[in-house]
């Protein structure tokens, strides 16, 4: 199996890893590993507004210069509630931009989602996600049969005229974060736990719902990202 190329995070020189390693590898050496834990950002106070330093590895958790700040945003924190600081791009957004997460303080991803989804591209052009999945086309597309072959064993019959009328029950919105967005197929059991690919099982959802949602139940889904949540 050849081994694929990836460009340092801290030095750019350009290393190889095993195809195995290549989603937990950012860094040529331990020294560029150090070397990049040491380095410090600057960032700006959503309280008074000063700049402070901090490590990268604390973009998008640490948004005050000192406890006193910290205090103050935390006595503060429903009049901020409206809108956030992307770390990335220095703008303040609504917190709709920023992604649910379930483990953070406000609940939202750190970085808003279009400095995410640029993130996502550079990472899959230089990480050799595209060398993966043209090596594993047979692997991806034998999972894709799987699942056709599974959705008809479950049976159902979804004509386009049923899918055009649950799209207009649902306002040609997103049935989970209410977004009018391109809208594709959810099944709200899903086709691996027995779902029928019926009207009565699909609801119409926008490619980041449809993804978070994968095969969890719609309980288990709801509670981690609430209805309205986008």
């Amino acid at each position: 199996m050849p081994r694929v190329a990836l460009n340092c995070t801290q030095c750019g020189e350009m290393y190889e890893k095993w195809p195995s390693q290549v989603a937990r590898s950012r860094f040529c050496s331990q020294s560029c590993l150090s070397a990049y834990r040491r380095d410090r950002v600057d960032l700006k106070c959503v309280v008074c507004g000063s700049l402070f330093e901090t490590v990268p590895s604390k973009i998008g958790k640490r948004q005050t210069c000192s406890t006193t700040c910290l205090a103050d945003f935390n006595a503060r924190s429903d009049v901020l509630a409206s809108h956030k600081q992307c770390p990335s791009c220095g703008n303040t957004k609504p917190v709709n931009h920023f992604s649910p997460h379930p483990r953070t303080r406000d609940r939202r991803q750190g970085t808003c989602r279009s400095c995410r989804r640029l993130a996502m591209q550079s990472y899959r052009q230089t990480s050799g996600y595209l060398v993966w999945r043209n090596s594993n086309r047979e692997r991806l597309s034998a999972h894709a049969r799987h699942y056709q072959h599974t959705k008809r064993a479950n049976g159902g019959d979804l004509s386009a005229e049923d899918w055009d009328t649950i799209q207009e029950m649902y306002g040609y919105r997103c049935a989970y974060c209410y977004q009018q967005v391109e809208l594709q197929q959810e099944h709200v059991i899903p086709i691996s736990r027995g779902g029928k690919h019926s009207w009565d099982n699909v609801v119409p959802a926008c490619g980041l719902c449809n993804t978070r949602k994968s095969n969890r139940s719609l309980l288990v889904f709801l509670s981690i990202y609430p209805l309205g949540v986008g």
